[in-house]
């Protein structure tokens, strides 16, 4: 299961938006970066994150900095 507060935390450099409008349709998935909106729609927001390419980074392990704190945030996917 992909925990949005994981993501929001690994990619702090993101603005997110998730939303469903109707019933059992689709899902939206918002990702706003420096300016632009990137938009990705699917029937689950893993699909979604997948679109995105985000889904290894949102379900993977922590990283580790190399002051060896766990948590660490990963570059943007966007650069």
């Amino acid at each position: 299961m992909v925990d949005i507060d994981t993501l929001r935390a690994r990619l702090p450099h993101l603005g997110l938006a998730v939303y469903a409008y109707q019933p059992l349709g689709q899902i939206t998935l918002e990702l706003h970066v420096d300016g632009k909106v990137y938009t990705f729609e699917a029937q689950t927001f893993e699909d979604c994150l997948r679109a995105a390419g985000l889904l290894d980074i949102a379900t993977e392990a922590p990283a580790i900095d190399q002051g060896g704190s766990p948590g660490s945030p990963i570059p943007n996917v966007f650069d």
